[in-house]
């Protein structure tokens, strides 16, 4: 593979481009390299793997990021790469490995009031009302006081976006407020209004808003009212300025006069028409004191709050100082504020907050902290000590993956808790199974807090592989252990079995086979056998031979002698009907006269032998006779003759001629007798020779009848 021939028969050979061609099996976010006949895989960076299969390495968990750490920026992992975001009010120009500190006030993203001045800090900045004007510097009031019998106009710019007020006009008009005070003596206030649009409200504070009507003609508004009401007119208009006329006609009491400068003698303190510093109460969406009004004759003292400094020197403006002793609660937990502007400086108050599955433990103090004046430039919170302690995950637990890892792969703290994740890598041989990453969530809501981890996590993991390859089976006669795989469907990654023999048998060969993972690969193959296992008998048979056998010879012949058909055999494990007979001399086989030593053997299915003897005996007649047949007497071959002269021929047939005369006579050279001769007259002389009678007279017969039977 790799190559295909440009020429017939393979002459001329040019390279396959794997890459170009699409035919290779690197993993999608793996780089293809191609070479002369082949090709290889490379995970790019920020991964690991092979190359054919490649896994993302998070590098803000393992630290291997450059995210900046003065100030710390927060690393988020991507797929092969990472991401660092600088803190609020902190830019970058190269992607989060520094941090700057972002001008809010340059930048015009701070959100000052119009009649403000912005002052930028590290990470931060801070708004300070103009001179004329009053507040936190997020909101700012123009204060000024208006003498008796004149008339000043008040120009203001719209702008858009003012909180709601009494008034609870949409926040989306083009508007400016105006806050006006009825002082005592009675007053009759006559304000004119110069572009103003039909969203003028009239009404009292008592009344909240709630009885406020739209003046939708009006250019003059008369308002006549108790001495000590408040008044807001918001002028709203469709852009640039509005003016409003503000008019004071004293009209007194006997007994009262009038102050200098034309000013009526009236507690200011008390009708909340002094300058006294104030600020807004983001929370309330109104504003609050932070400084002490002191009614003197004809005007009124301002001095700040304890915790807060005078910055102009006539408590107009008094600014929040830096609280001592902040709190703070162990992570994971969290600081809420009530007043989100104000968080680290004089009538900050902050709440100990606990996310989902962990409990907010304040040890008995209380679950709320403000910040208060302790001495003139000096704020405090009150000592706290708060931790976030957590409970145990409930719901199945995830464990580490058989054919996997998982990390970690204990509980960090002793036991799992919310936030707890765990992240599953997979061996050769095993494919991925459900999430690859599980946690364990905190419940929202729930009292006592409780967690649990996700639905898949108890099956989430590795996953083996169906093996491929020759799949094992039990020896003839023997056992495999398991027989059938675990999983009740098929063989898998990790499966093994053991082969057994029962007793007396032996196995010979493997002792089992296991299925394992291909190296590199998501596959899995069982091992191919050694030797293939079989159960063999190690023990002989048992082997009874016949008797010894007796027979005798028949003429000269050999003698055919056949063995009993039915030997006794006896195997621990064969049928005798499966046991080979074997002989040394075949049966059927002619024997000599004499004796002959047989030896019987005995093999079984195993290739076990036993063996045993007997005794083959054949017995032959005298020298120079023979038998016709075994039950027959032994008599003279021709050539030979017994001598049984004067037996009659009656008792020579009953009597045992071999055992009583066992001598037989050869006849004379050169002449022969008769089978079963009995007298030597029987040797008659062959063809062309004569008998010549012996010289000695004494060895001649007498009479005629001696050369006779």
């Amino acid at each position: 593979m790799g190559i295909v021939a440009g020429l017939p028969n393979g002459t001329e050979c040019t390279n396959i481009d794997e890459y170009a061609m699409s035919v290779n099996d690197c993993d999608p976010i793996a780089a293809c390299n191609d070479t002369f006949g082949s090709f290889f895989c490379i995970c790019g960076p920020g991964l690991f793997g092979p190359g054919t299969f490649c896994a993302d390495s998070n590098e803000c968990q393992v630290e291997l990021d450059n995210c900046a750490t003065q100030p710390e920026a927060t690393c988020n992992n991507t797929v092969g790469s990472f991401v660092c975001t600088c803190p609020q009010g902190y830019g970058t120009s190269d992607n989060g490995v520094t941090c700057t500190d972002a001008n809010e006030c340059s930048s015009s993203t701070h959100n000052c009031d119009i009649h403000a001045s912005c002052t930028n800090t590290d990470g931060s900045f801070y708004c300070t009302c103009n001179t004329g004007y009053g507040g936190s510097g997020i909101f700012c009031i123009e204060s000024l006081h208006v003498p008796c019998g004149s008339s000043t106009a008040f120009r203001r710019t719209v702008v858009n976006g003012v909180l709601p007020d009494v008034c609870l006009f949409q926040t989306s008009s083009q508007a400016s407020v105006l806050r006006l005070n009825m002082p005592n003596p009675f007053l009759d206030t006559g304000i004119s209004v110069s572009n103003l649009a039909n969203d003028t409200c009239r009404g009292t504070v008592s009344d909240d808003g709630a009885g406020c009507a739209s003046n939708n003609l009006a250019s003059t508004i008369n308002l006549q009212g108790l001495p000590g009401e408040f008044y807001n007119i918001r002028a709203a208009g469709t852009g640039g300025t509005v003016q409003v006329d503000v008019s004071v006609d004293c009209v007194y009491q006997m007994n009262f006069t009038l102050g200098s400068d034309d000013i009526c003698d009236h507690n200011e303190c008390a009708q909340a028409i002094h300058t006294c510093s104030i600020r807004f109460n983001h929370t309330s969406g109104g504003v609050e004191s932070t400084a002490a009004c002191t009614d003197t004759v004809g005007s009124f003292q301002c001095a700040c709050l304890l915790g807060f400094e005078d910055r102009i020197g006539d408590g107009s403006f008094c600014d929040a100082v830096l609280c001592a002793n902040q709190p703070t609660i162990a992570s994971p937990g969290w600081l809420q504020f009530t007043n989100p502007t104000i968080m680290a400086t004089t009538g900050a108050e902050a709440t100990f907050k606990c996310p989902s599955g962990f409990s907010a433990n304040t040890g008995g103090g209380p679950a709320t902290v403000k910040c208060e004046g302790v001495i003139q430039l000096t704020a405090a919170f009150p000592a706290s000590s708060a931790s976030c302690p957590s409970v145990k995950c409930s719901g199945v637990a995830p464990i580490v993956p058989v054919g996997g890892t998982m990390t970690p792969s204990s509980p960090p703290n002793g036991f799992w808790q919310p936030l707890n994740s765990v992240t599953f890598t997979c061996n050769d041989g095993y494919l991925e199974a459900g999430s690859q990453t599980v946690m364990c969530s905190g419940v929202d809501g729930a009292d006592p807090p409780q967690a649990i981890w996700q639905d898949d996590s108890a099956t989430s993991g590795c996953e083996a592989i169906a093996c491929s390859g020759e799949a094992p089976t039990a020896p003839t006669y023997g056992t495999m252990s398991p027989s059938s795989p675990p999983n009740g469907d098929g063989w898998v990654t990790g499966d093994s079995v053991t082969f057994a023999c029962p007793s007396p048998l032996v196995l010979v060969g493997d002792t089992g086979k296991t299925c394992s993972a291909v190296p590199l690969k998501k596959e899995a193959r069982w091992n191919d056998y050694t030797i293939t296992p079989k159960c063999k008998d190690k023990e002989v048979p048992t082997i009874l031979c016949p008797r010894d056998i007796d027979r005798k010879q028949v003429l000269q012949d050999l003698l055919p002698v056949t063995y009993p058909t039915n030997p006794i055999v006896f195997d621990n494990v064969d049928n005798p009907k499966s046991v080979s007979l074997s002989y040394s001399t075949p049966s059927g086989s002619g024997f000599k006269p004499g004796q002959t030593t047989v030896t019987m053997t005995a093999t079984d299915s195993s290739g076990n032998s036993a063996s045993c003897t007997f005794v083959v005996r054949v017995e032959a007649c005298p020298y120079g006779s023979q038998r016709v047949a075994e039950n027959a007497p032994c008599i003279c071959r021709a050539g030979f003759w017994k001598d049984l002269r004067g037996i009659a021929f009656e008792e020579r047939q009953r009597m045992n001629r071999t055992k009583t005369f066992p001598v037989y006579n050869d006849c004379i050279q050169n002449s022969q007798s008769p089978q079963d001769s009995t007298h030597p007259s029987a040797c008659a002389c062959s063809e062309k020779f004569y008998f010549v009678p012996p010289d000695n007279a004494e060895e001649r017969p007498d009479s005629i009848e001696e050369y006779s039977f």
